[in-house]
């Protein structure tokens, strides 16, 4: 599906641009998004519902922590840690259910 691939090549440029400029918490969940979303794209699993939300969810934040480091010179805020942390749990949960399926 070119739609999904192009939404890969998305996650991948991201974690790859986030790597460039020292933003480790936001590669990591990159990392995480790429992963699910290779897993679609190569029939390993399907897009739920739920997944969907965890994405758009860590898409969303990932761009709230985005403009807070370009309003503090590229310092992720302090309450960024947690949230990076539960979307990433969120992304595992979703590749476990896949690997279980």
């Amino acid at each position: 599906n070119k739609l999904l691939q192009e939404a890969f090549r998305a996650a991948h440029w991201l974690k790859g641009a986030t790597r460039a400029v020292t933003l480790k918490d936001i590669e990591r969940l990159s990392h995480h998004i790429e992963e699910v979303l290779r897993l679609v794209r190569d029939g390993q699993s399907e897009l739920t519902a739920d997944t969907c939300d965890v994405l758009y969810n860590s898409l969303d934040g990932i761009e709230a922590l985005i403009k807070d480091c370009e309003k503090s010179a590229i310092t992720l805020p302090k309450s960024s840690g947690e949230f990076l942390v539960h979307c990433a749990a969120k992304l595992k949960a979703s590749l476990s259910q896949v690997s279980h399926a």
